[in-house]
């Protein structure tokens, strides 16, 4: 079976999300782009500016893609986004479950969210 998938790109922002090449163009909250920064990436994989705009559109994702081409952060930046646009909003906790693989691949995602929220204290 062949499977097509159509994109509908609703205006002029979410293009330039889709076809951005730095972190500040993928409608990440600020102070996760802050965090990014601060620890040392300095331009997202295609995976990360593929990714990070749809999802943060309301598309569900299966991610795909080699060993370390930067599903990690995907993962990570977007529990982030959630985490710091409550905090913001004021509205209850968020909940992010995580499901990987492997229990060393949660435990790398959750560590990198630790890096990039606001509060750390309330990941665990």
């Amino acid at each position: 079976m062949n499977y097509s998938s159509v994109i509908k790109v609703p205006d002029e922002k979410a293009l330039d999300a889709l076809c951005a090449k730095m972190f500040n163009q993928l409608l990440i909250h600020p102070n996760v782009i802050l965090r990014i920064r601060d620890i040392d990436y300095k331009l997202p994989t295609a995976i990360q500016a593929a990714a990070l705009p749809l999802a943060l559109s309301g598309k569900d994702l299966i991610v795909q893609s080699p060993p370390e081409s930067g599903k990690t952060l995907v993962f990570a930046a977007l529990a982030a986004h959630i985490v710091n646009d409550n905090h913001q909003s004021q509205q209850r906790e968020p909940f992010v479950t995580i499901v990987a693989a492997s229990s060393e691949h949660v435990t790398k995602i959750k560590n990198l969210i630790v890096k990039l929220v606001p509060d750390s204290s309330t990941v665990w």
